[in-house]
């Protein structure tokens, strides 16, 4: 549903993070709550799924229903809260104002970071590849995947928002 209503620009404005809207006099405070239901790029809808269907087979039997709700509000709402503030420093230092109302702060990737710390604290030595050059494991995954989204930012594969909010994202998670 979030997806299809990517397609308007109206719901856009309406439902994800804008920088310059989260603080007074526009005040857009319900949109915490719902940029993590909007993707616009079907592959990262696509992975979102995945993600949340193999990690929650995973983790809700150790975790429970409840705390697994509690973890995806904590790290949504702060993740957008942290997201927001650091476009209105990189606005305060460059003085562009297309950083606070042309960001739109949207989808799961601080979310999809979280699963990868917590997979990280619950099973941190299973060897998830063997090779000639060394063994990946769960610890390594955290790190891999974050230079992997400042790799696609940068390939122009995500938007500007993901790889801030998968950073903040591991650090919530981790103190969380």
């Amino acid at each position: 549903v979030g997806y299809c209503l990517s397609f308007s620009e109206d719901a856009l404005t309406i439902l994800t993070v804008i920088p310059g809207n989260v603080l007074p006099p526009n005040f857009w405070v319900w949109t915490y709550f719902t940029h993590c239901f909007i993707e616009i790029h079907i592959w990262i809808l696509l992975c979102d799924v995945g993600v949340i269907v193999l990690y929650g087979k995973l983790l809700e039997p150790l975790w429970g229903a409840l705390e697994m709700l509690i973890f995806f509000l904590v790290v949504n709402i702060l993740v957008a809260v942290l997201t927001a503030f650091t476009y209105m420093l990189i606005y305060l230092l460059s003085g562009d104002t297309d950083y606070l109302f042309e960001t739109y702060v949207h989808g799961l990737a601080g979310y999809l970071a979280g699963f990868s710390v917590a997979t990280k604290q619950v099973m941190p030595d299973h060897v998830l590849v063997n090779s000639p050059f060394g063994k990946l494991r769960n610890k390594h995954i955290p790190l891999w995947l974050l230079i992997m989204a400042v790799l696609a930012r940068l390939a122009g594969i995500v938007d500007g928002p993901f790889p801030i909010m998968f950073g903040w994202g591991l650090l919530v998670s981790w103190i969380y």
